[in-house]
C-alpha cells in the first residue's frame, strides 16, 4: 500500500502475487520501488517485484534465487539494485551469504557471489549510500561464538569480499602507517604512491640510518606492496642494483594488473649530477623486482622520471638537463609491460627555462602541457607513443605557472594562468582528443581574492570538469573548487573548501563515489633546542557527493615536522577508496 501523505493516509492494496508470502524487504530509490519475499514452502524461491511509478503499478514477479533461499534483502546505490540471501552453504552445514547485481533495475542480475562460505552465516543487512552497498550479517565462528562480520563494494558497485574480516570500530581512513621509519632505513622524502584494485605501492627515497650524519650519505630506493587495499605493507623491498653509491631519487611508480614499473634518478655526486634514469619491473605485483635497467644516461643532469599508466602501455618522462640553461623533456614507452621500451624521443624543449610539465593519460593517448619561453604549449601523442602530433602554442607570454592537462576519454581540457597580472584562469576544451580545441572560457578571480589566483589543477569525469586553485586573500591563500557540467562551457560559483592560510596547493582525484580534494597546509614554529623555525606540514583531505556543490568536513590525515624539505602529499584513488 502506498501513501501520498507522510502516511496520515493509504491508497488501495496492490496485490503483487497470489502465492503464499513471508519474509518481505522493500527498497525504494526515486520512482522506482523493489519488493522481494520468500515463496512459502518447503523449496519455495525468492521472487522480485518491480515498480516505475512510485508503486502506482509493478510488474510481474521474477524469480532472483532458487530453492532454499532464505531471508531476502534489498539495497539500491549507485544506479544498481542490491539483492542479499541466504542460501544452504556448500559445506559444514549452516547458510552461507549470497549477493547479486541487477544495473537494469532489476529486469536482470549478474553472477552470485558468495560473501562468506563456511561461517553458518544469519540475519544479513545492507545499508547503502550514493555509490556503495554494506553488507553487514552474523556468523558462528569455529569456538562457537558468534561475531558481526561486514563487506563493502568497490569499483562502483560490484561486491568484493576476499575474506570478511570482524567489524571494528574505526574512522573513515584507517590509521597512518608509518612505511619507512626504523632500521635500517630513515625516511627521507619524495614518496611516490601508485594502486590498482586492492595492489597499493609506495616508493620511497631513503637514507641508511646509519649514513644520517654522513656528508656523502647513501640513497636507497625502497618500495612497499599492499595486497590487501592498502590496510597491510610487506617489507621493504630494495631493486638489485650494481650501483649500490652515491644516490637513488625522485622515484615514481605505476602499476596495471601484475606489473608494477619504478623509475628513479641515480646520480654518483654532485648537484647537479652525472647520472640516469633507471628502471625495475615486476611481474608479481611488487614482491620481486627485476634487475634495474639503465634508459637514459647523461653527462650533466638528468631527473625527475615520471611513470604513466595507460591502456596496459608504461610512459616514462623525464628531464634531460643539456647545459644549466636548456633541458628538455624526454620519453620512453613499453607496450609489453615493461619487458621492452621505446627508443628515447624529445616531446618537448623547454630552451632557457627549467620545465613544467603536466600529463594526462586517456586510452591509447598521451596529452602534454607545458609553459616555457615560448609559451603555454600543448602536444598529442597518439598510439601509445608511437606518434608524436604537432607542438601548439596557446599563448605565447610566459607565465611562470604550470598549465594543467587533464582528460575523460575524447574529452581533453587544458587551464592556465596567463601572464596578465592578474592571473584569470582560462579552460580550452577539445571533443575530439585533442586535435582541436575550442576558445578559452575564462574563470575570473573570486570576489574578495587579491585577483592572483594560482596553481590550477583539473580533473575530468564524464561531462564534469572540476577546477581547483589557490587564490590569496588579505587574510592568507585558500583553496576554491569550481564545477562545470557542461564539459567546460561554464562554471559555476567557486566553493571555498579551505579557510585562509598557508595553503600550499591541492590535488583531486574524482572517483565513482565523489570528489577527492587533497591539500597541504603549512605552519611555522620555533624549535629551541635548535633555535630556528621549522616548517610543519599539516595534509587535510575532503569529499564531495553531490558533483562539487559542497565538500565534507575535511580530514586531517596527519602532521609532519619537516626541517629541510616539504611537498604535497600523494594521493591514488582506485575505485572509491583513498591511498595517501
Amino acid at each position: 500500500r502506498r501513501s501520498t501523505d507522510a502516511g496520515e493516509t493509504f491508497l488501495p492494496a496492490v496485490q503483487l502475487t497470489g502465492e503464499g508470502v513471508t519474509e518481505i524487504d522493500v527498497s525504494v530509490a526515486g520512482a522506482g520501488v523493489f519488493v522481494a519475499w520468500r515463496a512459502t514452502g518447503a523449496t519455495g524461491p525468492l521472487r522480485l517485484a518491480v515498480s516505475h511509478n512510485d508503486g502506482i503499478t509493478f510488474g510481474a514477479p521474477s524469480t532472483i534465487a532458487g530453492p532454499a533461499a532464505t531471508t531476502p534483502r534489498l539495497a539500491f546505490a549507485g544506479g544498481k539494485l542490491f539483492a542479499a540471501w541466504l542460501a544452504p552453504a556448500l559445506s559444514g552445514g549452516g547458510s552461507d551469504l549470497l549477493v547479486a547485481v541487477s544495473g537494469d533495475g532489476g529486469a536482470s542480475f549478474g553472477g552470485t557471489q558468495r560473501l562468506a562460505t563456511g561461517l553458518r552465516s544469519a540475519r544479513p543487512i545492507i545499508a547503502a549510500n550514493s555509490a556503495r552497498a554494506f553488507f553487514v550479517w552474523n556468523a558462528l565462528v569455529n569456538d562457537g561464538s558468534a561475531d558481526s562480520f561486514g563487506a563493502r563494494t568497490v569499483d562502483c558497485g560490484e561486491p568484493q569480499a576476499p575474506a570478511p574480516v570482524p567489524l571494528a570500530a574505526g574512522d573513515f581512513f584507517s590509521s597512518a602507517a608509518n612505511l619507512s621509519d626504523g632500521p635500517p632505513y630513515t625516511a627521507w622524502g619524495n614518496p611516490a604512491v601508485a594502486a590498482d584494485g586492492d595492489h597499493v605501492y609506495v616508493a620511497l627515497e631513503t637514507v641508511r640510518t646509519a649514513d644520517v650524519s654522513s656528508v656523502d650519505p647513501i640513497f636507497d630506493l625502497v618500495i612497499r606492496a599492499s595486497q590487501d587495499g592498502g590496510i597491510t605493507f610487506g617489507a621493504p623491498i630494495k631493486p638489485p642494483s650494481a650501483a649500490d653509491v652515491g644516490a637513488h631519487f625522485y622515484p615514481s611508480i605505476g602499476a596495471s594488473g601484475s606489473t608494477v614499473v619504478v623509475a628513479w634518478q641515480h646520480a654518483t655526486s654532485g648537484v647537479p649530477a652525472a647520472g640516469g634514469i633507471w628502471v625495475a619491473v615486476s611481474h608479481d605485483y611488487g614482491i620481486t623486482f627485476a634487475d634495474p635497467a639503465l634508459l637514459h644516461s647523461s653527462t650533466y643532469s638528468t631527473g625527475f622520471a615520471e611513470v604513466v599508466v595507460g591502456d596496459g602501455a608504461f610512459y616514462l618522462l623525464w628531464t634531460d638537463f643539456v647545459t644549466s640553461t636548456s633541458s628538455r623533456y624526454m620519453m620512453r614507452t613499453s607496450t609489453d609491460a615493461g619487458f621492452t621500451w621505446s627508443t628515447a624521443v624529445i616531446v618537448a624543449d623547454f630552451p632557457g627555462h627549467r620545465p613544467n610539465l603536466s600529463v594526462a593519460v586517456s586510452g591509447t593517448n598521451l596529452h602534454l602541457g607545458w609553459d616555457n619561453l615560448s609559451g603555454y604549449s600543448y602536444r598529442r601523442i597518439s598510439n601509445r607513443g608511437a606518434t608524436l602530433g604537432p607542438v601548439r602554442v596557446f599563448d605565447p607570454t610566459y607565465g611562470g605557472t604550470t598549465p594543467f592537462v587533464a582528460a575523460s576519454g575524447d574529452d581533453v581540457y587544458y587551464a592556465m594562468d596567463p601572464a596578465t597580472n592578474t592571473f584569470v584562469t582560462s579552460v580550452r576544451h577539445s571533443a575530439d582528443g585533442g586535435l582541436t580545441f575550442g576558445a578559452p572560457v575564462l574563470v575570473p578571480n573570486s570576489p574578495g581574492t587579491l585577483g592572483n589566483a594560482r596553481f590550477v589543477e583539473l580533473a575530468a569525469s564524464g561531462a564534469d570538469v572540476y577546477l581547483g586553485r589557490v587564490s590569496s586573500t588579505s587574510a592568507g591563500a585558500r583553496v576554491e573548487v569550481l564545477t562545470s557540467h557542461d564539459r567546460g562551457a561554464a562554471f559555476g560559483a567557486p566553493v571555498v573548501i579551505t579557510p585562509p592560510g598557508n595553503v600550499l596547493g591541492v590535488t583531486f582525484s574524482p572517483t565513482c563515489d565523489g570528489l577527492r580534494a587533497m591539500w597541504s597546509w603549512r605552519s611555522f614554529i620555533r624549535l629551541p633546542s635548535i633555535g630556528s623555525y621549522n616548517s610543519e606540514e599539516e595534509a587535510y583531505i575532503s569529499t564531495s557527493h553531490d558533483g562539487g556543490a559542497s565538500f565534507g568536513q575535511p580530514y586531517w590525515l596527519g602532521t609532519n615536522l619537516q626541517r629541510q624539505f616539504y611537498g604535497l602529499p600523494r594521493l591514488a584513488t582506485p575505485g572509491p577508496v583513498a591511498h595517501v
